[in-house]
């Protein structure tokens, strides 16, 4: 049996859909990049009407982001990393995230990886370059490169609320975690 397609309907269901995942899980926020990453890398829409169909997803997206946000005040967080140092504390997130993506051993709540301790070791500050060779690597294929490209950018992207580029609680004791 076949189920009549009507985009219209889709597109509501879909923006209802994405509410709800908002309202139970506030990382949800980064749905829109994500759909528009496939729009643009894997499907080749355009990129006026990936924006033009996810706007209303962006402005809701805009908003919890901002509620958030506002719930967490900045005298609950303890020290803050400078502005600065914060891509040196995401590149060295995403390192670990990739290690534990492909060799998944002994896995914890708490690393004890706050970004006092990521900012003092030294191997933090090369880390923090996988991200960018992969990157670079990617731009260099000349076959699928898109999807690779758009498969990486999906996992940045996911991990983008937790990186620490915005200051959270939870980094007090760690800026990892196994989500």
């Amino acid at each position: 049996m076949s189920f009549p397609y009507n985009q219209n309907q889709d597109t509501i269901s879909s923006r209802h859909f994405f509410t709800l995942s908002i309202l139970a899980k506030p990382v949800a926020i980064v749905a829109p990049l994500i759909m528009l990453t496939l729009d643009r890398l894997a499907i080749s829409r355009k990129l006026t009407e990936s924006i033009a169909s996810l706007s209303g997803m962006f402005f809701l997206s805009l908003i919890f982001a901002f509620i958030s946000k506002s719930t967490q005040h900045e005298n609950v967080l303890g020290a803050v990393a400078p502005l600065l140092t914060r891509p040196v504390i995401a590149g060295d997130a995403v390192s670990f995230y990739l290690h534990k993506l492909f060799l998944p051993l002994n896995l914890g709540i708490d690393y004890g990886r706050t970004p006092q301790t990521v900012l003092l070791g030294f191997i933090s500050y090369l880390l923090c370059l996988v991200p960018v060779a992969i990157m670079a690597a990617i731009s260099l294929l000349k076959k699928e490169r898109d999807i690779w490209a758009a498969s990486f950018a999906i996992f940045i992207i996911a991990l983008l609320p937790v990186l620490g580029f915005v200051p959270f609680k939870f980094q007090d004791y760690s800026t990892v975690t196994d989500r």
